[in-house]
């Protein structure tokens, strides 16, 4: 399964229980609900084959989300049925590392500069 839209584009590695998301640009409140319920579909369809799985989040062209919106996302992510083991984030920059830090749960990411680095990390036995 595929979502693709203009602000994020989700896919799966199956092989690899890979969940990746690529967000790019400003984001509104609207925007972010489409998202949700992308992500929330996505995740629901994956079945019991991808218990486990990790996710791969490239925000390198993403915008940064005002707070009220940051604390809609953590929420979300913390309220998904089937909750990933890792959690790599893909950064351009020191505030955008802030801002992952600030959403997700941080003892399951790590944030890497390049997307070899945090593929590497996800299908490592590392944790």
């Amino acid at each position: 399964m595929m979502s693709d839209n203009p602000y994020f584009t989700l896919s799966v590695d199956w092989s690899a229980k890979i969940v990746r998301i690529t967000l790019r640009g400003n984001w509104s409140m609207e925007t972010l609900m489409v998202f949700h319920k992308a992500r929330s579909d996505l995740i629901q369809s994956l079945g019991q084959e991808m218990n486990g799985y990790s996710c791969l989040s490239v925000i390198r062209d993403y915008g940064i989300l005002p707070a009220d919106l940051a604390e809609i996302e953590r929420a979300s992510i913390a309220e998904m049925p089937f909750q990933p083991t890792k959690l790599a984030y893909v950064v351009g920059n020191a505030l955008k590392n802030f801002q992952s830090k600030r959403i997700a749960n941080q003892k399951l990411m790590r944030s890497f500069s390049t997307e070899a680095e945090a593929l590497e990390w996800l299908k490592s036995d590392a944790g």
